[in-house]
């Protein structure tokens, strides 16, 4: 297996219950890779936007392993959205 294979393994395996992961995408502009998980949709009436990680890095491997470590430090946190506003 190679290490982007595991990289997709290990980051599914992460995943909060109810995330969704979307594809790797390259900036040419920007000369970056980036890769982003999205939570469920909040809020009732306000429509508040999910919450997102984002891992980027100069190959899709680095923006994998990014996204990857966010969620393994954001899987350590109890609360079910750690960046909300209270």
């Amino acid at each position: 297996m190679t290490d982007r294979a595991a990289l997709w393994d290990e980051l599914h395996d992460l995943l909060p219950e109810w995330w969704r992961v979307g594809s790797a995408t390259y900036d040419p502009g920007a000369g970056r890779w980036s890769v982003t998980a999205y939570g469920r949709l909040r809020g009732g009436r306000t429509r508040t936007p999910p919450e997102a990680v984002t891992g980027t890095g100069a190959t899709e491997v680095e923006a994998l392993g990014e996204l990857v470590e966010q969620l393994r430090q954001r899987g350590s946190d109890p609360r079910p959205y750690p960046n909300a506003i209270p």
